[in-house]
């Protein structure tokens, strides 16, 4: 994004008043935590392949109310 507009990384960061090795913590905590989600969405989604396996006429909002009341998994519905 910053490329596009033609600012450099240390611009941006001397314009907003942090470190830039603040820039690349916060870069790099963001990184992790997406991996971290990934991980958490992947294990759900196993989860429902495995009820939609056992369960094939259930729909979407009897396997969120399984996740939900039984196995304690808070999601979206969607």
């Amino acid at each position: 994004m910053l490329r596009e507009t033609g600012y450099t990384i240390r611009d941006a960061c001397l314009a907003l008043g942090i470190s830039r090795s603040g820039y690349y913590d916060t870069l790099k905590q963001k990184i992790q935590d997406d991996k971290k989600e990934e991980k958490k969405d992947n294990g759900i989604l196993e989860k429902i392949k495995e009820f939609k396996t056992e369960h094939p006429f259930w729909g979407y909002r009897r396997v969120w109310a399984y996740l939900r009341y039984r196995e304690g998994i808070l999601i979206n519905q969607k």
